[in-house]
């Protein structure tokens, strides 16, 4: 994607894909959240992303 693509003052971005989570740094010059769909969907709709891992990320939650 082309930073043209992002709004003014966007700086950070949130997606879904395992692939372009690592490029997209280097391809937007912004700031990556990955994160499940429904994450996504739900940032998208409330605004910015919890501070802490989601349960099936956080590997201490493996254990509990």
């Amino acid at each position: 994607m082309m930073k043209q693509t992002w709004p003014i003052g966007a700086r950070v971005l949130m997606t879904n894909s395992g692939t372009y989570a690592p490029k997209a740094l280097g391809l937007t010059d912004r700031a990556v959240r990955f994160g499940s769909l429904a994450h996504c969907a739900v940032t998208a709709c409330r605004g910015p992303a919890p501070a802490t891992l989601p349960r099936w990320i956080d590997t201490g939650a493996a254990l509990a």
